[in-house]
């Protein structure tokens, strides 16, 4: 009994340590502040009209989009080497179906 509730206490330890952004290339994102010049968002509330990076995730595979509080639209979809998403599919209906929203990984200075 005392062996299960250790491998309990271990296993919820394990489990709320480890968030999704985690699990994903850091590397990567780290390339893409500093290619865009961006810095790792923090928590901050989006209240200015500063540029954001959001990261998903689809199909295993690490998307970026930048985002403006006080623009309504969707400049790029890219991937970690830059490549246009929708670039032969300009209303991108797949992605937008599919991907999975992991975190708000960047900002601008």
């Amino acid at each position: 009994m005392k062996n299960i509730f250790l491998f309990l206490i271990l296993l919820g330890c394990g489990v709320t340590s480890c968030h999704k952004s985690d699990t994903l290339h850091s590397d990567c994102i780290d390339e893409m502040l500093s290619e865009f010049n961006m810095i790792k968002y923090d928590g901050e509330i989006m209240s200015d009209c500063k540029f954001y990076l959001h990261l998903y995730d689809w199909d295993g595979e690490q998307y970026f989009i930048f985002d403006n509080p006080c623009m309504d639209m969707v400049l790029a979809i890219f991937d970690c080497e830059g490549n246009d998403l929708c670039k032969d599919d300009p209303d991108c209906s797949n992605f937008f179906q599919n991907a999975e929203f992991v975190d708000i990984v960047g900002r601008s200075r």
